[in-house]
């Protein structure tokens, strides 16, 4: 589960820094949202070194509703020249990238331990 779950945050917290021009230039966001998702990139990048602490999941989670509150701001305030709301289409799409790091991992491990998965 450790690799699933590290590998979505890495490559979320890139998702995010390469975001950040998109949504000051073509998005029209003030500076200070930038820094949000910068911060946000950065516990991304952090988190993986919790892996094994009881409040990694649910520190993970709330990394995704954070973004996914980021997406919904982005898209409530654009200027919206019929552009899509592509950091909330990419926070839906990390979120369950998520649930599934964390289903197929826990999966994984039940294999590894010799235990039948459920279903």
């Amino acid at each position: 589960m450790r690799v699933l779950t590290s590998s979505v945050l890495v490559m979320e917290a890139i998702m995010l820094g390469l975001a950040i021009p998109v949504v000051l230039v073509a998005g029209g966001q003030p500076g200070w949202f930038a820094g949000v998702l910068a911060a946000l990139a950065c516990l991304a990048i952090l988190l993986p070194a919790a892996a094994g602490r009881t409040w990694f999941v649910p520190a993970g989670w709330a990394l995704q509703g954070c973004v996914l509150a980021a997406g919904g701001y982005d898209l409530a305030t654009s200027d919206g020249a019929g552009s899509l709301p592509m950091l909330l289409i990419l926070a839906v799409l990390f979120t369950l990238l998520w649930w599934a790091a964390l289903h197929f991992g826990r999966r994984a491990e039940q294999i590894r331990a010799g235990a039948a998965p459920p279903g």
